[in-house]
């Protein structure tokens, strides 16, 4: 239901939205990365427009833009090992987090094994001595029913 797109001025978002003035249901916007990736979704009622917040003036000379642009390999070197270093560390991170959660799960899992371990007196007691913890002891029965759901009888001819 997309009433109108919107580039961000450094190019690197995108934003659909639907117009109240177009639309009267479902307003609102989806923000996207420039890879299309979804990054925020906003639901308003009565929403009407969307526009981006123009971009402020440089306080760089334009000296100083050239030996930026000049020099931009370098910066973009500097800053894709930062980026790099950030990943990782996110990463690790996770993967410790993810860890934290699997050793919790086993610790609850051990738990309550050893609760129902405790418990196989308390079981045994309530069956009168029977252990029903123990496959051998089971006995697979396989039981058919049979049912006549009609019955249908036909006459051949009449009798006299």
């Amino acid at each position: 239901m997309t009433t109108d797109v919107s580039w961000d001025p450094t190019g690197r978002y995108f934003v659909t939205f639907v117009s109240y003035w177009k639309e009267r249901l479902e307003n609102g916007y989806i923000m996207w990365s420039l890879t299309g990736q979804k990054l925020h979704h906003e639901a308003k009622t009565k929403f009407c427009q969307f526009i981006w917040r123009p971009r402020p003036p440089t306080l760089l000379s334009k000296e100083e833009e050239a030996e930026i642009e000049k020099n931009l390999k370098k910066y973009s070197e500097s800053y894709k090992k930062e980026d790099e270093l950030k990943k990782r560390e996110l990463h690790d991170h996770k993967r410790a987090h993810k860890a934290t959660l699997l050793d919790q799960f086993n610790a609850f899992v051990k738990q309550r094994h050893a609760e129902w371990v405790a418990q196989t007196d308390k079981r045994r007691a309530m069956r009168d001595g029977y252990v029903s913890d123990d496959e051998e002891n089971w006995d697979e029965v396989e039981k058919w029913v049979e049912v006549i759901i009609e019955e249908k009888h036909e006459t051949i001819g009449t009798l006299p």
